[in-house]
């Protein structure tokens, strides 16, 4: 009986910003038009100037509307490759050919799943890990960085949860902004910023702390961030939905959130952000059976209708 595995799949809103002067180009015929017929190694997006990573859609499928794709981050050196030439020059290829030894030096560092439409994206990138990354790579892939296309996670109210009702948003000690996975020490500068302005704030209240020492006061006290929110009176619901994917956009681990109501009531972000768990099957290498993964994705696209 084949093994299967949980995967969680978030759902995002794709926009795009464009003068007057242009017409909108769906954004699956832009990617029709851009990718039909190219090689693997002209969709390798180099992270940084003299870096060795790089990501990459390494496979792509387009069906009626929709287009699913695999991206790839991995480390090579064009004076040295170390992913197959025969790989490279290929449209696609998949992630059973690198394990295979295809590619025995790459150096495989991540990957994720991703399906869209005109208007959505779902995928399972990790919950440690923003949407940046990929908007970055589609922008780039696709010439638009002048008229950028905007993916920002897609919020919901429901009958127990209208967003206009929370007014404010927690950030416990431990959350990140992050673009990227960000290290320890990172995240350790983070934490003594937040608490720096509270251990200043406390010693503005009470002058009889002043005699105790920052790291004492480590030991005995945490710091949050909280964040008020006011929805305007003339904004609609759709806008403020859009305003909370934008907040919600830079954070990384949004399950160290906490939405607290106007009654008292606090929320997680799993109940503001929309999600949904799937079951897939396995192969026997552990990979995730890609068909079965796409038409799940393409089921919860068609039902996004917020």
């Amino acid at each position: 009986m084949a093994q299967k595995k949980e995967v969680k799949l978030r759902a995002f809103r794709i926009s795009q910003q464009l003068p007057i002067t242009h017409a909108q180009i769906a954004l699956v015929d832009a990617l029709n038009t851009k990718l039909i017929n190219s090689k693997a190694k002209t969709r390798m997006m180099q992270r940084n100037a003299n870096d060795k990573e790089y990501d990459l859609i390494s496979y792509y499928n387009f069906d009626n509307g929709t287009f699913f794709g695999v991206n790839l981050r991995v480390i090579t050196d064009f004076t040295s490759p170390q992913i197959d030439y025969i790989l490279l020059e290929s449209q696609n290829f998949s992630l059973e050919q690198l394990e295979d030894g295809h590619a025995p030096n790459t150096v495989y560092k991540s990957h994720y799943y991703f399906c869209l439409n005109n208007t959505y994206i779902v995928t399972n990138l990790p919950g440690n890990s923003t949407i940046i990354g990929f908007q970055t790579y589609l922008n780039w892939l696709l010439y638009t960085a002048t008229n950028p296309y905007e993916i920002n996670p897609l919020c919901k109210s429901t009958p127990d949860i209208k967003l206009s009702e929370i007014k404010e948003v927690i950030f416990e000690d431990d959350y990140a902004f992050s673009s990227y996975r960000r290290s320890p020490h990172d995240l350790e500068q983070t934490e003594n910023k937040i608490f720096d302005i509270a251990y200043g704030a406390l010693r503005t209240i009470f002058n009889d702390i002043t005699g105790l020492q920052e790291e004492e006061m480590k030991q005995v006290i945490s710091a949050k961030l909280l964040l008020s929110i006011k929805k305007p009176r003339n904004m609609t619901e759709d806008d403020y939905q859009r305003i909370y994917g934008a907040l919600l956009k830079p954070i990384a681990e949004t399950e160290h959130l906490q939405y607290v109501s106007k009654s008292g009531q606090r929320f997680s972000s799993e109940e503001i952000e929309v999600s949904s768990k799937v079951n897939i099957e396995t192969t026997e290498k552990g990979f995730l059976v890609e068909e079965q993964l796409r038409q799940s994705m393409i089921v919860f696209l068609n039902n996004l209708t917020i």
